[in-house]
């Protein structure tokens, strides 16, 4: 009979059914499979019949190469003395990109790129992270998501405060021994393009303080992977923070001491998507005509981040949940703004509810470009109560903004082209206007 404990013959089975091999953990079933390298390397396997061949023709040469693999310690940026504890114990390392010479079947690397570096520029005002994009993180189309784009922006916010306040702290210690944390009230997030699965993508971000009330923070995303290394936006992002007590669970002022202490770092007057962007009120469709269906969520204990509530993320994601699949079909997600307006606790449950956003006279606004208003509500809770998240997104139709793009091109191409000439036509004015001189003069 079977045993009652597949686990643990799986595993005995596993261990007995794996061998060491000359070039790495091989089964012993399946000779040909491939050898076991970091996740990160990539690796293009000749036939065996092949190497074989090749070791015939060149006897002279071991079989056993000296390993190439390389591993550069990251250079940390320059700034507070916490830059230096925000890496410590787990240094990026660089690595190339890995593959099977054609001439000697050696595993060689190439020149070493910026897997995951972090760095302060601009007179440590700016963090910079560069972020691989993983497998688990694009969609079937190979590519992110908004809640990608929201998860890694934030990655970033938090380990710049980390690199400004010690690690593993999110604020800094006047605000600890008032029992206070920084929590977003307001996001908004523009993409032009979304990246795909493999690239790296540049997260630049700084922070601003105007006064006690609110702190702003803004973020760009650059992608370089031209041919010559050309790089070129992705999107653009902004937000708004508030101090939050969490013991009274309330809002608070944030104390004069952190705003001097973060003047010296903040960049101000700096705003990646205009200074008035995400100022607009978003509207309440409970009561609006085409509601979708709810989709409900649970709140899970994944769900909750250090704060002791729904992280800003996981609501990014249940909003979108409640846009319809031909949506999708049809659209691209350009933007999303969201206002945060309460918290969402252990155990609660959220209903997820959208429709599209109309003109005054029930049109749609534009046929090339949707705009869906969102809302979070906590069910079973009625008025302001049930509210949690109020929010809005724009489509646009599937190849629209690369149309624009074209056209822009376009506009670009001739307006240089019409310069040039102008330029040609002036040289050749200029050219005659001398031979009339030198003809003159030679009479």
């Amino acid at each position: 009979g079977r045993s009652n404990m597949p686990c643990v013959v799986a595993a005995s089975a596993l261990t007995r059914g794996l061998s060491w091999g000359r070039r790495g953990l091989r089964s012993a079933k399946d000779k040909d499979s491939f050898p076991s390298l970091p996740l990160a390397h990539r690796v293009t396997r000749i036939p065996r019949q092949q190497q074989r061949a090749k070791r015939a023709q060149d006897q002279g040469r071991t079989d056993s190469p000296p390993s190439t693999l390389s591993t550069p310690e990251a250079k940390v940026g320059e700034g507070e003395a916490n830059t230096a504890a925000l890496t410590r114990g787990g240094a990026p390392r660089s690595h190339g990109e890995f593959g099977v010479d054609d001439e000697s079947g050696v595993l060689v690397e190439s020149p070493p790129q910026a897997w995951h570096s972090r760095e302060l520029v601009n007179q440590g005002r700016v963090f910079s992270e560069t972020f691989p994009i993983r497998y688990d993180e694009v969609g079937p189309d190979k590519q992110t998501t908004m809640r990608t784009v929201a998860s890694m922006i934030q990655e970033c916010a938090c380990n710049h405060v980390q690199s400004m306040w010690g690690r593993a702290q999110s604020t800094p210690r006047a605000m600890r021994e008032a029992n206070l944390a920084f929590v977003c009230t307001r996001l908004h997030i523009e993409m032009r393009e979304y990246p795909q699965w493999g690239d790296q993508v540049k997260v630049n971000t700084w922070l601003d303080v105007p006064g006690r009330a609110t702190a702003r923070r803004d973020w760009e995303m650059v992608l370089c992977n031209g041919p010559a290394g050309e790089c070129r936006a992705l999107g653009a992002a902004t937000s708004r923070w508030v101090a939050f007590n969490v013991e009274t669970r309330r809002m608070a002022r944030i104390p004069a001491a952190v705003i001097e202490q973060v003047t010296t770092q903040a960049l101000p007057n700096c705003h990646a998507m205009g200074a008035g962007c995400g100022a607009g009120k978003l509207c309440d469709i409970r009561e609006a005509a085409g509601l979708s269906k709810p989709v409900r969520h649970a709140v899970r204990r994944s769900d909750m981040d250090m704060n002791g509530h729904v992280n800003n993320v996981v609501f990014t994601g249940w909003l979108l949940e409640a846009v319809p699949q031909k949506m999708y079909d049809h659209f691209d997600l350009a933007a999303l703004e969201i206002e945060f307006l309460s918290e969402c606790s252990y155990g609660e449950e959220v209903d997820a509810v959208s429709c599209r956003e109309v003109a005054g006279e029930g049109l749609v606004v534009e046929e090339d470009e949707v705009r869906v208003a969102h809302m979070l509500l906590k069910h079973g809770a009625q008025g302001r109560d049930a509210e949690r998240v109020r929010a809005r997104s724009v489509w646009k139709r599937k190849g629209f903004l690369r149309a624009q793009e074209k056209e822009m091109a376009t506009i670009i191409k001739h307006a240089w082209r019409r310069n040039q000439l102008e330029r040609e036509m002036t040289m050749g004015a200029k050219m005659k206007m001398r031979r009339d001189d030198v003809a003159a003069l030679s009479r």
